[in-house]
């Protein structure tokens, strides 16, 4: 299953799930001011509509969005077999 980034996803969600796509808001022009949640708290169509973003710039925007989750989405399933896990905190080193 591939992730699909859409309009009504909030901001927040998408960078819960991917925290590396920040700089690709932030280069299509949605700025989050520091101590700011509004931003954070709006779906992508909103945040498009309070940066002023043409429809060609939103739809630039989630075909990045899209493209990075999905790029990171493979990176990590083909690393996490070869990525040790680190222990939960509380759980010993030696248990896992």
């Amino acid at each position: 299953m591939h992730p699909a980034i859409t309009p009504d996803m909030t901001i927040k969600e998408v960078l819960d799930r991917f925290p590396d796509l920040f700089g690709v808001f932030e280069d299509h022009g949605l700025h989050f001011c520091a101590g700011c949640y509004v931003m954070l708290a709006s779906n992508i169509e909103q945040g498009a509509n309070y940066s002023g973003l043409r429809p060609t710039d939103r739809q630039a925007l989630l075909a990045e969005l899209n493209r990075l989750a999905i790029s990171d989405f493979h990176e990590a399933g083909s690393a996490s077999s070869s990525t040790p896990r680190l222990p939960e905190m509380g759980e010993s080193a030696g248990s896992g």
